[in-house]
């Protein structure tokens, strides 16, 4: 039932979210820039992602640095399955899928995964934090997070997070899921390629959605001396502010965006979906907490076509 909900939400955030995407391209960003965004959208219509990643064929090449600084390229992985996951830190598909990552790592030492988060805008921190909260410590040198620095998902042909290839120990493509894929969808792939397993699951506990995005939680105070160590020498100042109407973890990931292009002197942006709180850098020379507040994000008369309308409201400013 709780996978079923799963899809349903997510076909309602992808879509809703993706025709809004779609009537505001001048205002983002993407991995590839606005062609490479166009061309995985064209691709994807085409249903040219299938055919780029079709299984038997051999796997594109890329190399990339992960967020602990090691660079490395998909050929180095020859000899053993890996997994590539395209994701954002923010994606509700990417983080229900951890449970079933965990548990093929677990099953399967011979498995690695690497996750590939295709948002420019998220800092390593972000990205580290994501990491912190659904792997394990265990699985640094298996479960690896990286920028997509290389045009991976252009590569692919995969405009979605969420999706899951599979490549084989010989850099062949084995197995393409693009929405959602649990645990059994890739053991099922595995023992096609000839592995049985040789580990178990029972260091292994499932985590309820909840959970989930509580592990996710920013630790306001924290972080606010973690940006005061960045930041305090300047002349800046952070708002935290509170967030209504959030409906999903995506959320997040648009209000930044339409901060950054709205508000003048935003240095950075970060956002607990889970608390419904943000903590908004900002130079006081440029701006002020009313204007994030009054940002067009948080009004529908500016913003008419996004899926939802958040409200903003100011808890405190903060000097740093």
């Amino acid at each position: 039932m709780l996978k079923k909900i799963t899809i349903v939400v997510g076909l309602l955030i992808l879509f809703g979210g993706g025709i809004w995407l779609g009537n505001n391209l001048d205002r983002f960003s993407f991995s590839g820039g606005r062609d490479g965004l166009r061309f995985i959208q064209e691709q994807a219509d085409l249903g040219a992602g299938d055919q780029l990643t079709k299984e038997g064929i051999d796997a594109p090449d890329f190399t990339l640095t992960d967020i602990d600084g090691r660079t490395f390229s998909l050929s180095d992985f020859r000899g053993s399955p890996v997994i590539i996951e395209i994701m954002a830190a923010w994606c509700g598909t990417c983080i229900s899928e951890t449970d079933d990552f965990r548990k093929a790592l677990d099953a399967y030492p011979e498995l690695s995964i690497i996750s590939i988060d295709v948002d420019p805008t998220e800092t390593e921190k972000e990205i580290d934090r994501f990491r912190r909260a659904y792997s394990r410590p265990d699985f640094d040198n298996r479960w690896l997070f990286a920028r997509d620095t290389d045009q991976v998902s252009v590569k692919y042909g995969a405009p979605f997070t969420g999706t899951t290839i599979l490549i084989d120990s010989e850099g062949k493509i084995a197995y393409r899921d693009s929405w959602s894929t649990d645990f059994e969808e890739i053991q099922k792939a595995i023992i096609k390629l000839g592995y049985s397993g040789g580990g178990g699951i029972t260091s292994f506990s499932e985590q309820s959605i909840d959970e989930k995005l509580a592990a996710y939680n920013l630790d306001i105070e924290q972080e606010i001396e973690d940006l005061r160590q960045i930041y305090g020498n300047q002349e800046y100042r952070v708002a935290l502010i509170k967030i209504d109407n959030m409906f999903c973890p995506s959320c997040p990931r648009m209000i930044k965006d339409v901060l950054y292009k709205t508000v003048a002197g935003i240095k950075e942006v970060r956002i607990s979906f889970y608390e419904g709180k943000g903590l908004v850098v900002y130079d006081r020379t440029q701006s002020s907490p009313e204007d994030i507040v009054n940002s067009p994000i948080f009004d529908d008369t500016q913003y008419p076509d996004a899926p939802t309308i958040y409200d903003a409201s100011i808890i405190k400013d903060i000097s740093l």
